[in-house]
């Protein structure tokens, strides 16, 4: 209305200078974006080059279910030694391998490790995918089912519906259980 109407004539030369500031601005973020997710890529190249290979031995058994079960030994081999790697890249970079790392596409490796393992090393990473969550290096659905995995083996229960054949928390549970949950992460009940 305000390119057409008569009425805005009086504005419309201040409106379409601040419109076009407003595009110049946007370009310029996006052009520093790009960027910096470049310098990011060739500053983090071998630490790709890893996520990569952690993703194939994550992923090497498990999603061919003709062979799956005769694999399954040589699947859990490549978990554990997933495992060190991940725990290991977590005390170096002090923080989740994540988007801002590795970028999108392998933003989420790190994470299906963890998701492989078992529930003391879930629960052991779990307030970091929270933070990373925060930081935007890490989905929502992944944290929620992470979550729903750890409720699901510590208490037969979940809450967002991500686990197949595991029951929802029902209302009346669900803040006995939560406040139960949070206490055991951080050690304060058994």
């Amino acid at each position: 209305m305000i390119k057409d109407k008569k009425k805005y004539d009086v504005i419309r030369e201040k409106f379409n200078d601040e419109t076009a500031k407003c595009s110049l601005k946007k370009n310029e973020l996006k052009k520093d974006s790009i960027e910096t997710e470049t310098e990011n890529v060739i500053k983090n190249l071998d630490l790709i080059q890893l996520m990569k290979s952690i993703k194939q031995k994550d992923q090497e058994y498990r999603y061919d279910l003709d062979t799956y079960n005769s694999n399954i030994n040589k699947q859990k081999k490549n978990d554990k030694e997933n495992i060190i790697s991940i725990d290991s890249l977590y005390r170096i970079h002090e923080k989740y391998i994540g988007n801002s790392l590795v970028g999108e596409d392998l933003g989420h490796v790190m994470w299906l490790v963890i998701q492989h393992s078992d529930i003391k090393t879930m629960e052991k990473f779990l307030p970091i995918m929270h933070q990373a969550f925060l930081n935007q290096d890490l989905s929502i659905n992944c944290l929620k089912m992470t979550i729903d995995r750890v409720f699901s083996l510590k208490y037969e229960y979940q809450i967002f519906g991500s686990q197949f054949g595991v029951d929802i928390i029902d209302e009346n549970r669900i803040n006995e259980i939560a406040l139960r949950f949070i206490l055991s992460l951080s050690g304060m009940f058994k």
